[in-house]
């Protein structure tokens, strides 16, 4: 899998129809515009020509996975998530990891987005733990954020750009 994290100079949420076909040329050659994406039921993207990905943004982040299989991607802004929602995140006797909802939360919402459920699907449904035993699940995770990359395969690269509204610039490749 690959990952593109995109740090931006302003609130990513309606960037997608800017950076996905920028990045999915790039990526794959193909112009297409973020309003035509073919969608499931539950409005997962469907892959182009044999290409699967899926996106998400947070503050000022957006990333984007690709992968040769079914794939998820979560980030959401490094925060406390309030202790009184931890019964629809965990599962009976699930416990935080690192003592952090938010990894949970990140890493299940991934994982339902790979498998096209939606979060209607419920996250306590199973252990993030689970999650990571059958799946690969790759930590993006900083400081500033927490992000989950979950596929078959692992991430063999990240390309981390800025976007500063006109152009992108490297900001470093793993």
């Amino acid at each position: 899998m690959k990952v593109y994290l995109i740090k931006t100079n302003r609130e990513s949420k309606k960037l997608s129809y800017v950076l996905f076909p920028l990045i999915f040329e790039q990526e794959a050659g193909k112009a297409i515009s973020y309003e035509n994406l073919p969608r499931s039921e539950h409005g997962k993207p469907q892959p182009i020509d044999g290409i699967h990905f899926n996106i998400s943004h947070s503050g000022n982040y957006w990333c984007i996975v690709f992968s040769d299989s079914d794939c998820g991607i979560d980030i959401e802004m490094n925060r406390e998530l309030n202790a009184r929602i931890a019964h629809r995140i965990l599962c009976d006797n699930e416990m935080p990891i690192n003592g952090d909802l938010l990894h949970n939360w990140v890493i299940k919402e991934a994982y339902v987005k790979m498998v096209g459920t939606g979060i209607g699907a419920g996250l306590a449904s199973q252990s993030a733990a689970q999650i990571i035993e059958n799946n690969q699940a790759t930590d993006l995770s900083s400081e500033e954020f927490i992000c989950y990359a979950i596929g078959k395969d692992s991430v063999s690269e990240v390309v981390s750009l800025g976007w500063d509204g006109d152009k992108f610039h490297q900001i470093g490749t793993d």
